[in-house]
């Protein structure tokens, strides 16, 4: 026998959601409600904080990405620019050999050497000549 006797008034909504509550009587069914509820909160407080945590963790994992993306593209950037510094370097070379192998050609194209070997012939015999 239940000693604690109160009268009190409440919506339609909660009515309605008395009604679909397992219990015999209006009573017993906001009874069983308010303890199930009851009981039920530390769970949910618990998987909450879970949730929580592992947001956290997640959004940590996000910046660590990001970083690692971010390092990626400057690294890309790099990359770029050396390869933009290999190209210049070899227009360069192809211009200097081309100006080298113009004016310290043999006068014999059938003459083998390189365009080094040329050019230090070349300096050799101008220098010989004075």
């Amino acid at each position: 026998m239940k000693t604690n006797c109160r009268s009190f008034r409440f919506s339609d909504e909660v009515d309605a959601i008395l009604a679909q509550q397992p219990g015999k009587s209006q009573n017993d069914k906001f009874e069983q409600l308010v303890l199930r509820c009851f009981y039920m909160l530390p769970n949910l407080e618990k998987r909450e904080a879970e949730l929580q945590q592992s947001i956290m963790d997640k959004l940590d994992k996000v910046r660590q990405l990001q970083r690692i993306y971010e390092s990626l593209r400057s690294l890309e950037t790099k990359a770029s620019n050396c390869v933009m510094e290999v190209d210049r370097l070899y227009n360069e070379f192809n211009r200097v050999n081309k100006v080298v192998t113009q004016n310290f050609a043999p006068a014999d194209p059938a003459a083998e050497g390189s365009p080094r070997e040329m050019c230090d012939n070349r300096i050799l015999k101008k220098g010989v000549a004075k």
